[in-house]
């Protein structure tokens, strides 16, 4: 029975909640188990979760893509959105790299709210010391022309650790590490972060650590998440990769509780 029909005979305060829920509108998203994902998307592609609440949302099998030939998802309103990174790469199967996310959400100003997450695979920039998650303690106050401006000093101006040590203060702890046994700080390939996305509310940057995998089925997701803000539907999301793997960078766009735009 379709949406309309069951809502047809339902209490107007009940139709609302219910359509909450329900899928928008829109470019329809196709369903896979994340091993057809791994398969048949190229490395460094990213998929939402299927998972409309956040319980057990990390061990869900199936993603959700946007139609062929389309870059936009659509999915229904929900507390975090989870998105899953494609590491399936089985010539480099064991090599250590690591993902460079940025999420943008339009409509902002020069006062963009700025958020940061890196997973656990880290070590710390100057010595072989383990590191936990990190993610941007609460109240520190960062504007995002401020850190873009950090990121966007030439190398010739500035080594890669000391930018990363620049930022890490800014952020208020070690966002920008490195891999264990490698001497690549994460500052020297954020090229993604120094882009100009416009205007915006909010942007989220996200260093993930992986290790290639030739595993369809690898118990080792680089899951992350991001929370939708009040009142915006639109969310921009980029990947890229540590330039040791691949220098193209993926797109996706995600519109949640509402339609994607439909091109002919």
């Amino acid at each position: 029975m379709s949406p309309s029909r069951i809502t047809r005979f339902l209490p107007a305060a009940v139709c609302l909640a219910l359509a909450a829920l329900l899928p928008a509108q829109g470019h329809a998203a196709v369903r896979q188990h994340r091993t057809t994902f791994m398969e048949n998307t190229p490395f460094a592609s990213v998929a939402v979760v299927d998972a409309p609440t956040t319980r057990k949302a990390q061990s869900k099998p199936y993603v959700l893509l946007p139609e062929q030939a389309a870059s936009c998802i659509s999915v229904s309103r929900r507390k975090r959105v989870f998105l899953y990174l494609n590491h399936y790469f089985p010539e480099r199967v064991g090599d250590s790299g690591f993902f460079i996310v940025r999420i943008t959400a339009p409509q902002g100003d020069a006062d963009t709210m700025v958020h940061a997450f890196r997973n656990s695979g880290w070590v710390k920039l100057e010595k072989e010391e383990e590191l936990r998650e990190f993610a941007i303690p609460e109240g520190t106050d960062v504007r995002f022309p401020d850190l873009r401006a950090a990121y966007r000093q030439a190398p010739a101006e500035i080594a890669p650790i000391d930018r990363a040590k620049e930022i890490n203060e800014m952020l208020g702890g070690d966002f920008h590490a490195r891999r264990a046994g490698s001497l690549t700080v994460s500052a020297a390939d954020t090229g993604l972060f120094r882009n100009d996305p416009g205007d915006i509310a909010k942007v989220w940057h996200y260093l993930i650590a992986f290790k290639a995998t030739s595993f369809l089925n690898s118990n080792a997701r680089p899951i992350f998440n991001f929370e939708p803000l009040p009142g915006i539907d639109t969310y921009e999301v980029e990947v890229a990769s540590d330039h040791s793997f691949v220098t193209d960078t993926a797109h996706l766009t995600v519109k949640v509780g509402a339609p994607c735009e439909r091109t002919e």
